[in-house]
């Protein structure tokens, strides 16, 4: 049964918000596709996004010991950065306590610009002109980590296939997460099922 079918009027106003919410990120989404340049998404999301990026060459280097060598260090950025929505989703898409469909698609699409966000880099992998974190160029310090991966990998000259190749996966990814969303917000039945279960089980 649809929400809008519901004689709830709560259930009304909470579908018509999500679909709103939902149909309000897709322009915050396409903003990681208006340009190849590090500028390219919303300030306060690429903040964050680059605190994960930056503890996860941390995480794959505790004390300064890189467990799963050069190569792990490297690309545990981009892996943290990509895995952490991603850890959310599945939270929100199996929790039997707070299952919430609609709140998986948001961090589905989290993590869709987050993919967005490194084929920006992997893209600049040859050419090494965006600005780092350390307030150069890739071509000024010795920091770029798709150019040094793809350099170890021996596929840099083909770091624009690549790029294109992860800015397709983050379109579809964001595709799918409004979908999601709006079928989400438009049919939450199954959704509250799930989480009465548990309280039924207790009774």
């Amino acid at each position: 049964m649809s929400a809008f079918s519901s004689k709830d009027p709560t259930a009304r106003v909470m579908a018509i918000g999500r679909i709103l919410l939902t149909l309000a990120l897709i322009p915050i989404g396409r903003t990681w596709f208006a340009t190849w340049d590090e500028s390219a998404g919303v300030g306060l999301i690429r903040g964050i996004n680059l605190a994960i990026h930056e503890f996860g060459h941390f995480l794959f280097q505790p004390f300064g010991f890189a467990f799963f060598g050069e190569t792990g260090v490297i690309l545990g950025g981009s892996l943290l950065q990509v895995a952490f929505p991603l850890i959310f989703t599945g939270y929100f898409l199996f929790s039997r306590t707070h299952r919430d469909l609609h709140a998986a698609s948001v961090c589905f699409l989290w993590a869709a610009v987050n993919v967005a966000e490194v084929a920006i880099y992997a893209n600049d992998a040859r050419a090494r002109e965006l600005m780092l974190i350390s307030g150069g160029t890739g071509q000024e310090v010795d920091g770029h980590d798709f150019y040094n991966l793809f350099s170890m990998w021996g596929v840099l000259d083909r770091d624009t296939v690549y790029a294109a190749r992860l800015r397709g996966l983050a379109g579809f990814m964001i595709f799918a997460s409004t979908l999601v969303g709006v079928f989400a917000a438009l049919f939450p039945r199954a959704q509250s099922r799930a989480q009465t279960e548990p309280a039924l089980e207790t009774a």
